[in-house]
């Protein structure tokens, strides 16, 4: 759970000082485990191959939940990426402080 709040928190602080999406994208795939790192280097490579929406590609990150996808995916098509990865950081974020209180 840890992983996609980082990866929602990078790519939209990096994404909104101005930074271009595959260069965002190579920066913080070096964030991730191995296995996630190729998965998201996949999904780069379609963006760069001119996939239509971020959204539909991140649909096959299993370790993103799927809430997070969607948000993204709504962000993307209204032009308010930023803030939509902002908010599922946030929300990413109360989830896993949710379940850590759990187990305590």
């Amino acid at each position: 759970m840890v992983t996609p709040v980082l990866l929602f928190e990078a790519v939209g602080m990096l994404l909104n000082s101005g930074c271009a999406m595959l260069p965002v994208m190579d920066a913080v795939s070096a964030l991730l485990p191995a296995n996630q790192r190729a998965e998201f280097q996949g999904i780069r490579q379609e963006i760069k191959e001119d996939a239509p929406l971020l959204a539909l590609p991140l649909e096959r990150l299993d370790f993103i939940p799927r809430y997070a996808k969607k948000i993204a995916g709504l962000g993307q098509m209204k032009g308010i990426l930023e803030s939509s990865l902002r908010d599922g950081a946030m929300l990413l974020e109360q989830e896993l402080d949710y379940r850590l209180e759990g187990v305590l």
